[in-house]
């Protein structure tokens, strides 16, 4: 039998659609890759967040245990949160008082991004004083708290209707306040990492705490947690009235609770802020900045997208979402949890 050899039109021809497919089939790989570390992003993000969540399964408050092991903000333990270091029966350890936190917003309590009080980087851990989203149900008259807001001190009694009201309204806050330079620590409490020097320094697709390009997931996080009440400083005649922890007290009967953590979770994507170098060195406290930026920057980009204090009613977005979009004269996707409460 004679075998008749190829042409070389029909090579030709063979080859033209060997290229066609190829051409089909790369971008689509490309695309399929792509939305492949998409997804795996997205799952570490979740992961991240419901391991730290799941903490206070065993003892009932993820947010104390937190709060007792990372030197988050706030203060751990209220019956030894004194202005002075005398015993009580319910504090017998006077060598472990601490003091008593502050608050935004006082600067000691307060963080860069807030739309109304601002606050020169790199600021501190936010603290508020309500719960996020709740008005102010009880008043907390304080001069280093109404006077950064405008508003009134002094007795309610006299407040007019426009004062109360002002006084009634949400305290403004933003995600953008939430702070992120602990994600390291976080990590290692939540699991993921074994130490701080791992998380800085390994920057393997492989790491639960990396996203799918080897850039560090970032949290970032807020306390909730009601300040002392002085109002009864250089007053005696008002101890029995308004004790130190009257707005602990208030937040409980109120609120139901006078402790809570936010927290959320995000990564910067492949395409990381101009500022930052191709190849990340260890990360420390200014990148996990500069990364949170970049975030809130590319993900919250006007009114309508942005988490702030009306956000518990009518939530911009849930789950992990995803943003691609220019910003300046670069490309930009970035992915960002919405805010869960650990109390």
């Amino acid at each position: 039998m004679v075998r008749r050899a190829f042409t070389l039109i029909e090579l030709l021809v063979a080859i033209a659609i060997i290229a066609v497919l190829m051409a089909l089939i790369v971008p689509t790989a490309g695309i399929l890759r792509d939305r492949a570390r998409q997804l795996l992003t997205t799952q570490r993000i979740e992961a991240f967040t419901t391991a730290l969540a799941r903490l206070g399964d065993a003892e009932g408050s993820s947010a104390y245990l937190l709060q007792r092991e990372l030197p988050l903000a706030g203060s751990k333990d209220f019956y030894r949160a004194k202005t002075s270091a005398a015993s009580t029966p319910d504090d017998p350890d006077t060598a472990a008082v601490e003091s008593w936190h502050r608050c935004f917003p006082d600067l000691a309590g307060s963080a860069p991004g807030n739309p109304v009080v601002p606050v020169a980087a790199p600021g501190n851990p936010l603290v508020m004083a309500y719960p996020w989203g709740a008005p102010r149900s009880y008043w907390i008259r304080e001069a280093w708290y109404t006077g950064p807001l405008g508003l009134q001190a002094g007795d309610p009694d006299g407040w007019s209707v426009a004062e109360r009201t002002a006084w009634g309204a949400r305290e403004p806050h933003r995600l953008h306040e939430l702070w992120p330079r602990l994600s390291g620590a976080f990590a290692v409490r939540a699991g993921l990492a074994r130490d701080l020097a791992e998380y800085a320094s390994d920057r393997s697709t492989q790491r639960a705490w990396n996203d799918a390009w080897g850039n560090p997931l970032v949290l970032a996080y807020a306390v909730y947690q009601p300040p002392e009440c002085r109002m009864a400083v250089g007053q005696p005649q008002l101890a029995a009235s308004f004790p130190a922890d009257w707005y602990l007290k208030s937040a409980m009967r109120l609120h139901g609770y006078n402790r809570a953590i936010y927290l959320t979770a995000g990564s910067a994507g492949p395409d990381l802020d101009a500022s930052l170098p191709l190849t990340l060195p260890a990360v420390d406290g200014a990148i996990l900045a500069t990364l949170w930026n970049q975030i809130c920057t590319t993900v919250m980009e006007d009114d309508a997208t942005t988490w702030d204090e009306r956000s518990s009613e009518r939530p911009p977005w849930s789950g992990v979402k995803r943003t691609q979009r220019d910003v300046g004269s670069r490309r930009s996707t970035c992915f960002l949890s919405a805010p869960i409460e650990l109390k």
